[in-house]
């Protein structure tokens, strides 16, 4: 396990339907390392667009949905930096969010940034 350097960190983002740009990146200082605390998807039906950054809180969500295992969060892990795509909240038809959306609109990540190599005690 490593030792935790900082707090939790979090990104949250929210994405419009017409919204062409990506995610942020996460990342910590050059010396540190991500490791990921959880990581989740979801549908918020609460927007506060006059708000900068926009919020969706995932709190109330129609649905949401762990994405922790995702390809695209794990190999963030041992990382200083790792860019999240937006394409991460897009589902196939055949594997929709839910049952009520296709699609989802917001995710949190809730990482740390850690001291590579050292362990906890």
């Amino acid at each position: 396990m490593f030792s935790t350097a900082t707090s939790a960190e979090e990104l949250h983002q929210c994405r419009a339907a017409n919204q062409t740009y990506d995610f942020s990146n996460i990342r910590c200082r050059c010396d540190q390392v991500i490791h990921i605390r959880s990581a989740v998807v979801g549908f918020s039906v609460k927007w506060y667009t006059n708000e900068k950054p926009w919020r969706c809180p995932l709190s109330g969500a129609t649905c949401t949905r762990n994405i922790a295992n995702h390809p695209v969060i794990t190999k963030c892990h041992g990382k200083s930096t790792c860019w999240i795509p937006r394409d991460i909240l897009y589902y196939t038809p055949y594997e929709r969010l839910c049952n009520a959306h296709q699609h989802g609109n917001a995710i949190s990540i809730i990482y740390d940034c850690v001291d590579p190599g050292k362990r906890k005690h």
